[in-house]
């Protein structure tokens, strides 16, 4: 698989909530690292957790796609939009509050034989924490 094809199917997949079509994106002994959140995970059934876990405390989780820049078919990076309600906690340490947020990352992928071997999420850590309400907005204090 392409990567550009691979991209638009694990972007499909995280916004259909379907663990198993995310999942199979991986080969076996892939890794995930949200460096924010200070999380690593290896393998399907880690990474499987992993993505459980977003789709339990955001149960209205989506991810748009903004771009993609592709080296070759080996690596690229994403670039989306992360939305949601965050009804349960979040990594690393940020309370569920009901709040809704809206926040901008990356993931550089990895890629050998059609299927992700790496993926490293990259987001505004700090600003979801001011849209959750967890910190003041710096913004508001002026």
């Amino acid at each position: 698989m392409k990567m550009a094809e691979l991209i638009q199917k694990w972007i499909d997949a995280m916004c259909r909530h379907s663990v198993e079509d995310v999942v199979c994106l991986f080969h076996d002994d892939a890794v995930w690292e949200d460096a924010t959140a200070g999380l690593k995970v290896a393998g399907k059934s880690e990474i499987g957790s992993f993505i459980f876990n977003w789709y339990s405390n955001i149960p209205d989780m989506n991810v748009k796609l903004n771009r993609a820049i592709i080296q070759d078919e080996t690596s690229a990076c994403v670039v989306w939009t992360f939305s949601g309600t965050a009804e349960g906690p979040l990594p690393p340490n940020i309370p569920a509050t009901g709040n809704f947020f809206s926040v901008e990352g990356n993931t550089v992928f990895e890629a050998r034989d059609g299927l992700f071997t790496l993926a490293e999420d990259y987001w505004d850590g700090y600003g979801i924490r001011v849209q959750l309400g967890v910190v003041p907005d710096p913004a508001k204090d002026n």
